[in-house]
C-alpha cells in the first residue's frame, strides 16, 4: 500500500529544502520565497494535491504487467504555458485520463531514456496530454518528474535534483543529489587518476542498464590489468582511445555508451577500464567464501564484514573482482533500479561497500 498524502508531502519537504540551500554569493540577502519565486517560474511545481493524484495512479501502475514485464515509465508535469526542451511534443487531440490501465498502454510508446509522458500541471484531474521527445546529448527535462522503474518503486526529481525515492514502502530522501554523470566525477578521477574518460560515461552505462529492466554490473580497472582469475566470456578489441577522448561527436559517444548498458544483457559483467574502453562482457570470478568487505553506513560510519552476506551474486562477484584489483571499482544495477557501489583504492587492504549510490548521481 501507499500513503500518497505523506509521499507527497515528503517529496515537496525535500523539494523545499533543496531551494533553500541554494547559495547565492552575490546575494546573501536573498529570502526562501524571493528563491522559490524566480527557480518555480523555469521549472513548474504541482501543488500538493495534484502530486497526491499523480502518485496514486502512478503507484497502482507499476503493479500491472504488460507481456510479462512490470510497467516502467517516466512522467513529467509540464505547465503548458511553458517550453520543454524537446525535440517535439506528439500531442494527443484529446488529454488521455491518468488512470493505470490508460499508463499501461502508453508505456510500449516511449522510451525512458529518451522521451517520457507529459503531465499538465493546473488541470482539475491530470491528464496525459502527450508524449515529449529529449534532444539527443541534453539532460533531461527540467520539469518536475516521476519516474517508476519497478514494481511498487517510484524516483521524484525536480529539474537537475533527485528528491525522494520510493520503494518496497520506504521513502528515501535523496535530495542535494544532482544528476547524469557529475557526481562520479568524485570518485573515479581521484581513483585512477588522469585520463579518466569513464567518468563522462559511466552515468549514461547504469542509466541505460537500469531503463532495461534487467540489472546488471560494470566491473572497472586501471588499463587493461585484468586477473587472470576473471574470465571474460566475450572478450572485446578496446575502442581506440582517440574517438573516446573527443575524435566523435557526443551524441554518438553517449550512443556507444548506452549500447554498454545492453550487453549486461548477458549473463555476467561488463569489464572496462578508466578510459571508457570495454575489454568484454559476460564476465565471471570465482567466489572467495573468507571475503571480508567494508559496508560504508555512513561518511564517518562502516562496519567490516563477511562478502557473503551481501546478498546475491553479482554482488558478492563485485566484492571478488575487486578483491583482486587496485584499484578498481564495481557498480551493480539491480532490477528495480537500485545501485551498489564497490570501491578498492590503490594501497587499501580492503574494498569499500556503499548499498546505495554514495556517487551523486541521477540515473
Amino acid at each position: 500500500m501507499i500513503d500518497s498524502s505523506m509521499l507527497a508531502g515528503t517529496v515537496l519537504d525535500e523539494l523545499r529544502r533543496v531551494i533553500d540551500l541554494m547559495n547565492y554569493p552575490d546575494r546573501p540577502e536573498i529570502t526562501f520565497d524571493e528563491k522559490w519565486a524566480e527557480w518555480s517560474e523555469h521549472y513548474p511545481v504541482p501543488d500538493e494535491y495534484e502530486l497526491q493524484t499523480v502518485i496514486e495512479q502512478a503507484f497502482w501502475a507499476t503493479l500491472l504487467a504488460e507481456e510479462g514485464q512490470p510497467l516502467r515509465f517516466r512522467l513529467v508535469m509540464h505547465d503548458s504555458e511553458k517550453d520543454l526542451h524537446l525535440v517535439g511534443v506528439h500531442e494527443f487531440e484529446e488529454p488521455i485520463p491518468l488512470l493505470p490501465r490508460r499508463l499501461k498502454k502508453l508505456v510500449a510508446a516511449h522510451d525512458m531514456s529518451g522521451s517520457f509522458l507529459v503531465i499538465a500541471i493546473g488541470s482539475a484531474s491530470p491528464r496525459v496530454t502527450g508524449i515529449g521527445i529529449e534532444r539527443t546529448g541534453q539532460m533531461d527535462p527540467g520539469e518536475f518528474t516521476i519516474e517508476a522503474t519497478g514494481p511498487g518503486t517510484l524516483e521524484f526529481s525536480w529539474g537537475i535534483w533527485r528528491l525522494v525515492r520510493f520503494s518496497s514502502g520506504q521513502i528515501e530522501r535523496v535530495s542535494q543529489v544532482p544528476m547524469v554523470n557529475d557526481g562520479y566525477q568524485r570518485i573515479v578521477g581521484p581513483l585512477f587518476g588522469a585520463g579518466a574518460y569513464l567518468m563522462l560515461y559511466v552515468g549514461d552505462i547504469l542509466k541505460s542498464v537500469r531503463n532495461h529492466g534487467h540489472g546488471g554490473a560494470l566491473w572497472v580497472v586501471r588499463d587493461n590489468q585484468v586477473d587472470v582469475k576473471v574470465k571474460i566470456g566475450f572478450p572485446l578489441a578496446p575502442i581506440p582511445y582517440e574517438w573516446i577522448q573527443g575524435g566523435a561527436p557526443i551524441e554518438d559517444r553517449r550512443r556507444w555508451a548506452e549500447s554498454i548498458g545492453q550487453l549486461s544483457s548477458t549473463d555476467g559483467a561488463v569489464v572496462i577500464n578508466q578510459v571508457g574502453q570495454t575489454l568484454g562482457f559476460g564476465a565471471f570470478v570465482a567466489l572467495d567464501e573468507s571475503l571480508q568487505i567494508r559496508r560504508m553506513s555512513a561518511p564517518d560510519k562502516s562496519e567490516v564484514v563477511p562478502a557473503d552476506t551481501l546478498g546475491g551474486g553479482r554482488h558478492r562477484s563485485a566484492a571478488a573482482f575487486c578483491a583482486l584489483h587496485q584499484p578498481s571499482m564495481a557498480i551493480v544495477v539491480s532490477e528495480d533500479g537500485g545501485i551498489s557501489v564497490f570501491v578498492h583504492a590503490e594501497g587499501n587492504t580492503v574494498t569499500d561497500f556503499y548499498p546505495w549510490s554514495p556517487l551523486g548521481t541521477k540515473l
